[in-house]
């Protein structure tokens, strides 16, 4: 089964084109004509976009899905500068609170996000000393189920203890082994 999406408008590279569409099989696309040339076969699922553009899939070079248990909390103290924010606010409130039910939490929330933003691709490195060993597992998880494409990564780093910043290293390393080079879902180190 292939799906065909026939847009008012369709951007390929710098060119915005007049009532084309395209044609995906297996999560590829394979298609790109005007409307009435596109193939449609029985079975297919065929989305008349009469009013949309069909654009590209945005990509965020620079996220933290952990972060969204930041919304809507206030800081409670004032904040002057970096390290008094990471000191006071951010990593009592957020990073020491993220254990392994909350990263798969905050990644289906943040994928949710995404998609509605039109994010398809994104960088995301996860920051949680409690979190590990798993953390990153369980983020790819969340991600495949929402058929997103991503580079992980866990922000490994000796604030609590040497063995978490240890840890992190460790984190990183065998996500990277275990994703390989051809998922849609790769690990990055990061210190």
């Amino acid at each position: 089964m292939s799906i065909v999406l026939k847009g008012r408008m369709l951007l390929q590279g710098d060119t915005l084109l007049n009532d084309c569409g395209v044609r995906a099989e297996n999560n590829r696309i394979v298609q790109i004509a005007p409307n009435k040339d596109l193939i449609c076969e029985d079975g297919d699922e065929i989305y008349e976009l009469k009013d949309q553009i069909i654009l590209p899939g945005f990509v965020n070079g620079h996220h933290h899905m952990y972060g969204t248990l930041s919304h809507g909390i206030t800081a409670g103290v004032m904040v002057s500068d970096l390290n008094n924010f990471l000191t006071d606010f951010w990593w009592k409130y957020v990073e020491d609170r993220v254990d392994l039910d909350l990263v798969r939490t905050t990644a289906k929330w943040a994928c949710v996000e995404m998609i509605e933003s039109g994010i398809t691709s994104f960088m995301d490195i996860l920051e949680g000393p409690g979190s590990i060993p798993g953390a990153l597992q369980i983020e790819k998880e969340e991600i495949e189920k929402a058929g997103l494409r991503g580079f992980l990564s866990f922000e490994a780093c000796q604030r609590v203890s040497d063995h978490n910043g240890l840890l992190g290293i460790q984190e990183n390393m065998e996500f990277v082994k275990l994703c390989g080079r051809d998922n849609l879902i790769k690990g990055l180190p990061c210190i």
